[in-house]
């Protein structure tokens, strides 16, 4: 009888997810297969579940949704030489870069399959934004990469090059200003009064409101802006940034898709992918390389990024259903976080 494991099953689009048992793979050569701890919803993750948003139309159905967790290596491949069994990891699938991977690869399971050279050591679940944060500014923006030893200082040069981060209330925000901070620059933000010593703490020069009605002016007298990113990626976000780079020209990043009635001025780009999916796309290996094997264990082994704040609700693959409509409405502050264990 072949070995099984509890998986959380989505039929077709708009269905209640199904806990059922499914056949457990074994790792192809370069695969691992990994028994799951920790799974965060990501609001990507509640979108195509609750709305069908983006990936989720490319979806192979029945699928399994998520796409990064941490747990423990509990089979390795014939080739796979840089983990072993018992290793505790952070992991990033294919699961919606390849439609047919979803079923083995999706991280809303028991025990899930990885490439492993998207595996890093280190169970911390910061992976998926944090990924999101630096791909955004690091491979789509242009901003360099930070020294990862202590004995390297900054450019102090850099410091006269500032970053916008508007949202950097929440945690792919968050990541972005510790980033930017740690390549150097000075770092300037948006976000809630209530962030304000938090985010300076993490590397923020100064912190504005971003509902303040003069915000736009606020944030013309500490410019100009060499990096931009919006970590919230909604409409007042975009024009407002917009309008900063009206003058001059450029881009920025953006979380989602620029909004319905934004207009942006001729000379003004916007950047939106999936962000945290570059890592599994061939025309990003080196980032890919750089990502597993040097800035994640790094800043993972020293402690230089302080992780996002969390809630672990209890239940298991069975509370994924509730949470992820929570998660959708905008109910929790900060990080979902389940264990398939459980």
């Amino acid at each position: 009888m072949s070995a099984t494991h509890r998986a959380a099953i989505l039929h077709a689009p708009g269905q209640p997810l199904s806990i059922q048992d499914v056949e457990t793979h074994h790792p192809k050569p370069n695969e691992v297969l990994i028994r799951n701890y920790a799974l965060a919803i990501q609001p990507l993750d509640a979108k195509m579940f609750i709305s069908n948003y983006g990936p989720a139309a490319s979806l192979n159905f029945p699928a399994v949704l998520g796409s990064s967790g941490a747990g423990i290596v509990d089979k390795v491949g014939s080739k796979a030489m840089n983990l072993r069994v018992g290793d505790r990891v952070v992991f990033d699938t294919k699961a919606y870069v390849s439609p047919n991977a979803n079923f083995q690869q999706g991280a809303w399971q028991e025990l899930v399959i990885c490439s492993a050279g998207t595996v890093a050591k280190q169970a911390v679940l910061t992976s998926f934004p944090l990924q999101t944060a630096v791909a955004a500014l690091h491979v789509f923006l242009g901003m360099s990469a930070p020294p990862l030893t202590s004995s390297v200082s900054p450019s102090p040069g850099l410091k006269d090059e500032k970053v916008l981060i508007w949202g950097a209330g929440g945690a792919v925000g968050q990541y972005a200003v510790q980033y930017a901070a740690s390549v150097g620059h000075t770092v300037i933000c948006t976000a809630s009064p209530r962030s304000t010593t938090y985010l300076t703490q993490l590397g923020a020069s100064a912190v504005i409101d971003y509902k303040a009605a003069d915000v736009l002016s606020q944030l013309c007298a500490l410019g100009p802006f060499k990096y931009l990113m919006t970590a919230s990626g909604d409409a007042s976000s975009q024009q407002t940034i917009a309008e900063l780079l009206r003058p001059s020209g450029g881009k920025f990043a953006s979380v989602l898709p620029l909004s319905a009635g934004v207009e942006l001025p001729s000379n003004v780009e916007v950047i939106y992918t999936a962000f945290s999916q570059a890592a599994q796309k061939d025309e990003y290996t080196e980032w890919r390389k750089w990502w597993y094997t040097s800035y994640l264990p790094s800043v993972l082994s020293s402690g230089s990024v302080s992780p996002v704040s969390y809630t672990h609700i209890e239940g298991g693959l069975s509370a994924l259903q509730n949470a992820s409509q929570d998660v959708f409405d905008g109910k929790v502050r900060g990080k979902v976080v389940i264990s398939p264990q459980e």
